[in-house]
């Protein structure tokens, strides 16, 4: 693919942080101080923010001053089922740019299929000051999450993912 265009890296942080998150926000009414919130949850202020702004590109919370609040949609994740939390947040997930773009760039690929040294690659083009294999990570914990992709760590190939996947692959 040509040029591609500038967008932000994810951040480093797993769904289960960001329900995590919702869930003590709903606890607490709905919101809290980020800095407090992060003191009492013994987390170091630069993790606990990235869970933060995940929940917040991901739409679930906002953050007006000092503080993270729960979103409408936010709300809604914390009453799905399940398979509907899932469904609701592969949504989000395939909205976001990043996404969108590895979603592409494996489409334009024969076999919808690209080697993780080639991934890591584009990575390290796309944000020079961000650590490659952090972003690698979070995108594919992302996507399997989201059933987007797939990672076989054996053969260490990053695959779009289109249904049930040989037993030999491993969702990503």
């Amino acid at each position: 693919m040509d040029d591609p265009p500038p967008f932000s890296p994810l951040p480093v942080a797993g769904i289960t942080q960001v329900l995590g998150l919702l869930e003590i926000l709903d606890d607490r009414g709905g919101g809290a101080d980020i800095h407090r919130l992060a003191r009492d949850l013994h987390h170091e202020p630069g993790e606990f923010l990235d869970v933060v702004r995940a929940s917040e590109i991901l739409g679930l919370t906002e953050t007006p001053k000092n503080h993270v609040v729960l979103t409408e949609a936010g709300r809604n994740v914390l009453e799905a089922s399940i398979s509907e939390r899932r469904r609701i947040l592969k949504e989000r997930i395939l909205a976001l740019p990043l996404v969108q773009y590895f979603v592409g760039y494996l489409e334009h690929k024969g076999d919808h299929c690209a080697e993780k040294e080639d991934v890591l690659e584009v990575l390290a083009t796309l944000f020079p000051d961000h650590n490659p294999e952090e972003q690698f990570q979070v995108l594919v914990g992302w996507g399997r999450y989201g059933e987007i992709f797939c990672y076989d760590i054996d053969t260490e190939e990053f695959s779009l993912d289109e249904g049930d996947p040989p037993s030999e692959m491993q969702p990503a």
